[in-house]
């Protein structure tokens, strides 16, 4: 697991990967003008068809969970260690601009490392490293792409549920590991510079529902909190 993850050109249906991306990277794309203009004509359009038509073939986009030859669940190499979730159609700017102020500030159980506007500008995309523990089990499912690809849909659920059970946020459900990503414009893109995994895990038991543990890596039915998270804190 190197924390980086793969990166592909225009349009959506492609999917072998032009080259590997960092964190950082994909946060100096962001920022930078490469897509101000198809990000601005995106904005223009008010027919949804013709907006998601757009968006399909205008924007790069990456799979920010993982390196892989193609584009599918076989073809992947490593997960990245990086989970990036959805939060679509907010009400208003106002109400963007606290969400992401949250999204920021909380490092108590996740470390958002990106946050950037969605291509459409109602939107969030939050990417989360994830902490040691989860890291580890990733790491110890190996060559096991299946394995990964169920660890992955659940560490994805704990963050949702954490966010929706401390601040009401509701995320996109779609949850698969080689799910991508399109890369916009956004001046204002969150980025954390830190290189640590600065999380204090403490009653995450209290803060999500159980989980099902077919699937997982646990020792002696453990509880997913002692065995994953206990090496974080």
């Amino acid at each position: 697991m190197n924390n980086t993850f793969s990166f592909y050109k225009a349009p959506v249906r492609n999917v072998v990967p032009t080259m590997q991306m960092s964190i950082r990277e994909a946060f100096g794309y962001i920022i930078s003008d490469v897509a101000r203009e198809r990000t601005e004509a995106l904005r223009m359009m008010t027919d949804v068809a013709e907006r998601r038509a757009y968006k399909g073939m205008a924007f790069d986009h990456v799979t920010f969970s993982g390196e892989f030859a193609r584009r599918v669940t076989s073809g992947l190499i490593a997960h990245s260690g990086y989970i990036c979730l959805d939060i679509d159609h907010i009400a208003s700017e106002e109400e963007l601009q606290r969400i992401k102020a949250l999204l920021i500030n909380d490092n108590s159980v996740v470390v958002a490392r990106l946050v950037f506007r969605s291509p459409s500008g109602d939107g969030l995309k939050v990417v989360y490293e994830l902490p040691e523990g989860m890291k580890q089990a990733l790491r110890d499912a190996d060559a096991d792409t299946e394995r990964i690809g169920q660890l992955h849909k659940h560490f994805y659920e704990m963050i949702s549920q954490y966010l929706n059970k401390k601040y009401g946020i509701v995320t996109d459900h779609t949850s698969d590991v080689v799910r991508t990503c399109f890369l916009c414009h956004d001046a204002d893109a969150y980025f954390d510079e830190s290189t640590d995994n600065r999380v204090q895990i403490t009653d995450y038991r209290l803060q999500i529902d159980p989980l099902p543990l077919c699937g997982l890596p646990l020792k002696q039915r453990e509880t997913i909190s002692a065995h994953i998270l206990s090496p974080c804190i």
